[in-house]
C-alpha cells in the first residue's frame, strides 16, 4: 500500500465585511438582509452561514445562523434575518459553514413601536387633498432616535368619526 491520491484543497482569504443593509430590524425577523464586503463574498456557495451573536453577551445566549446565498446583482449575500430579541447583534460570515471571518458588523433588532398619545392631537386640515400635517414627534427606540412625520387621512381630524393613520 501506499497513500491515495492527493486530493484538491484551495485558500481563501477571510471576507471583511463591511456593511448591513437595513440595519435596524423587527424582532419578528423574515426580513431581507444584505451583507456586503470583501470579493471573497462571491466565493459563497452551499454552505454559507450568517450568524447573529448578541453583543455584549458572549457565551451567555447560543448564536443563530441563517443560509447566506450571493445576489450576483447587487454584489451581496442576501439572507432572511432570524427571529431574535431586541438588542444589538454581530452579523458575521462563514464561506464554508464552520470557521467564521473576523471582524463583524453589527444590526440592531426592536420591538415594534406602538404610539399611545400624539401632540397635538387635533390639527387643523390645511391642505386642499384633506390632509393635515402637524409638527414633528419624537421616537425612542432602545438607544435609536428617530424624527416621525405624521398626517391625519381625513377631512376634519378633530372629529369624532375620524380615524387617524400614522406614517413612520
Amino acid at each position: 500500500g501506499g497513500f491515495p491520491a492527493a486530493l484538491g484543497f484551495s485558500y481563501y482569504p477571510d471576507p471583511e465585511l463591511s456593511a448591513v443593509a437595513p440595519e435596524v430590524r423587527p424582532a419578528a425577523g423574515q426580513v431581507p438582509l444584505q451583507v456586503r464586503g470583501t470579493a471573497p463574498l462571491a466565493l459563497s456557495g452551499p454552505l454559507c452561514r450568517v450568524r447573529f451573536s448578541r453583543e455584549g453577551a458572549p457565551g451567555s445566549e447560543p448564536p443563530v445562523h441563517t443560509k447566506g446565498v450571493w445576489n450576483p446583482d447587487a454584489e451581496c449575500l442576501d439572507c432572511l434575518s432570524p427571529e431574535l430579541p431586541q438588542g444589538w447583534y454581530e452579523v458575521a460570515v462563514s464561506l464554508n459553514g464552520q470557521q467564521y471571518a473576523p471582524g463583524a458588523v453589527r444590526v440592531l433588532y426592536y420591538l415594534p413601536p406602538s404610539v399611545a398619545a400624539a401632540v397635538p392631537n387635533c390639527v387643523p386640515a390645511a391642505k386642499p387633498s384633506g390632509t393635515a400635517e402637524a409638527s414633528r414627534l419624537s421616537l425612542r427606540i432602545g438607544n435609536l432616535n428617530t424624527a416621525l412625520k405624521f398626517r391625519a387621512r381625513c377631512g376634519n381630524p378633530c372629529a369624532p368619526s375620524c380615524t387617524q393613520n400614522f406614517q413612520f
